[in-house]
């Protein structure tokens, strides 16, 4: 995928936080197949912002009629790092604990769940 992610968590002080690894770039086609890059590890709540910031750059950025793998290609999946940096900063849980449950589940509190993985069956 373009932009993909898979789950992650984050231990804040005593709590642990919902995370999400970004990667950019990913891609398969004849011929080619391509992991993307790492570029951040975000809190599941500023995830929605993340996405929001690199179509905004993408589409401030691109070359006539350039498509989002070709844009990628051309500045680099690290060139987003910084854009995404203030992102990654999780609040105390008494400021904000609305960033200790992942998205979709409001209300419930956040735990890491280990289960078998898909490839050990």
């Amino acid at each position: 995928a373009d932009i993909g992610f898979y789950g992650s968590s984050r231990k804040v002080g005593e709590r642990e936080a919902p995370h999400y690894v970004l990667l950019l770039g990913g891609r398969t086609r004849e011929g080619e197949a391509r992991f993307g890059q790492v570029v951040g590890r975000l809190p599941a709540r500023r995830v929605p912002e993340a996405v929001e910031r690199i179509l905004r750059r993408y589409l401030e950025e691109r070359q006539n009629g350039e498509s989002f793998p070709a844009y990628l290609d051309r500045v680099g999946a690290a060139s987003f790092k910084p854009l995404l940096q203030d992102l990654q900063e999780v609040p105390p849980y008494e400021e904000a604990p609305e960033f200790y449950q992942d998205l979709g589940a409001e209300g419930e509190a956040f735990s890491v769940q280990l289960g078998r993985g898909e490839c050990a069956v």
